[in-house]
């Protein structure tokens, strides 16, 4: 894990964190992408800012459909599982952005005791995890894939409250912003001194060379790493 990132309640300035991009001995576009976090006491807030030499195309991509096929923007976290733990929890959340606002969110459960929590299905059919067949959608229903050596178990009729803004706020610069409230975590209130896990991901398709471009929060790495939850970086609300 990497130091600690910590975020602190209502400060006037959040933090601004840029994302190498892209990284190193990696093909793809070389574009600037930074994010800002803080809180409230309902709300963890995100913007993820995404500077683009050309502007993703128009998209007929609807909720909870294939964004990761086109430009996305995305925030995965990893919660402590309970006040009283101090071990992260056996299960991560998703947040995937298109250029349209289109959400798809999901549940990510991790080894076998994630697979036991998000539930039971065997992602071998349309009605069981589409992620299995490609070109469905809404992606819906259980689907489990080996990533990385590590069984991840993605609950896609898992539904989060976030309201969701996607928009252009300057030239080449597309903007996605997230409120997500603590009710998504199954909390009440900010988890002040937990320390949880979590990674901010970019997937670009609309470079000028035609070559995709993927960047996340990890310094040192030449490749992304996207679901890799126990390489996530660290943070501690303060």
């Amino acid at each position: 894990m990497s130091d600690f990132i910590i975020f602190r309640k209502n400060v006037e300035e959040p933090t601004v964190y840029f994302i190498p991009w892209p990284l190193e001995s990696f093909s793809g576009k070389s574009q600037e992408t930074s994010f800002t976090m803080s809180y409230s006491e309902k709300f963890l807030s995100v913007t993820i800012d995404a500077f683009c030499q050309i502007l993703p195309p128009e998209s007929n991509r609807q909720q909870k459909g294939r964004v990761f096929e086109d430009d996305c923007l995305e925030i995965f976290i990893r919660p402590q599982s309970s006040p009283e733990s101090f071990f992260p929890a056996s299960f991560y959340y998703g947040w995937e952005v298109g250029f349209n606002g289109a959400l798809l969110d999901y549940k990510a459960g991790i080894g076998d005791e994630g697979e036991r929590i998000i539930g039971s299905g065997n992602g071998s059919s349309v009605t069981d995890g589409s992620g299995a067949k490609e070109g469905v959608e809404p992606v819906h229903g259980i689907l489990r894939e080996n990533i990385c050596g590590t069984r991840i178990s993605f609950d896609y009729d898992w539904k989060s409250k976030a309201a969701v803004l996607s928009k252009v706020v300057g030239k080449g610069q597309w903007q996605v912003s997230l409120e997500i409230p603590w009710t998504d975590f199954g909390i009440e209130k900010p988890p002040v001194e937990e320390i949880w896990y979590f990674t901010v991901n970019r997937i670009d398709v609309s470079s000028k060379d035609g070559k995709i471009g993927l960047a996340c929060l990890h310094e040192g790495i030449t490749e992304p790493r996207f679901h890799q939850p126990f390489l996530f970086p660290s943070l501690k609300f303060a």
